[in-house]
């Protein structure tokens, strides 16, 4: 009997972890949870309708089909910054990506995240490019309108399929994960640096063409 129950119970952890990882199509709930962030999603825009309230979106920005779809291979910096709320850590923010490939990394997806304002605030920059030989992340501080990279020298191949992006902040650190398929990448562990401990969210291209889906915080 002793056995039977066992056997249940790890059945049971099994399913959960499993529903937890997550399979098939759509989004992670969440990749990592922050230690101590809450375990509902608190804000969550899939982009179904047309486009949504409180968002500042570039003028190459459009909503449609179920996706926010930024970017002009010719304009360097095109965004769009969620100012219904400003966020305060410990807090996850996800979103889905599909990146047109490039020849370089240089044409490249951004998670915008602690924006105080159009010159401070932290923004990740994952290049575009699928080869895997050249470091195509980078992490930039922007403190009165001069950026400062902070990490840098991953390699993640980005354009070959939707890819879910998290950044988690976390009393101090940041970490950012990303998920391709089944596989979940650690690309930033837990980076020390609370210069902005709160602000609000966006997302954005660099010189690329990008569609965003299921932003969540």
């Amino acid at each position: 009997m002793l056995k039977k129950i066992s056997k249940i119970v790890l059945l049971v952890m099994l399913v959960t972890a499993f529903s937890f990882a997550g399979s098939g199509s759509g989004s992670l709930p969440f990749l990592a949870n922050a230690a101590n962030a809450e375990a509902a999603v608190l804000y969550e825009e899939d982009f179904s309708g047309t486009t949504p309230a409180d968002w500042a979106i570039s003028s190459t920005g459009s909503v449609s089909g179920g996706a926010l779809h930024i970017g002009d291979w010719a304009n360097y910096h095109e965004q769009a910054i969620y100012g219904g709320e400003t966020f305060t850590g410990p807090y996850s923010f996800s979103a889905d990506v599909k990146a047109s490939a490039s020849s370089g990394n240089w044409n490249a997806t951004r998670m915008l995240f602690n924006i105080q304002d159009d010159n401070n605030g932290y923004e990740l920059i994952i290049g575009n490019k699928n080869d895997t030989a050249e470091s195509n992340v980078e992490l930039v501080k922007k403190v009165n309108g001069v950026d400062t990279t902070i990490a840098n020298g991953v390699n993640y191949p980005l354009s070959k399929a939707v890819t879910t992006l998290q950044v988690v902040v976390d009393n101090g650190t940041i970490s950012v994960y990303a998920r391709q398929g089944s596989t979940v990448t650690t690309i930033i562990d837990h980076l020390s640096d609370s210069t902005f401990n709160a602000g609000r969210i966006g997302i954005g291209t660099r010189s690329a063409i990008v569609d965003f889906d299921n932003v969540r915080r």
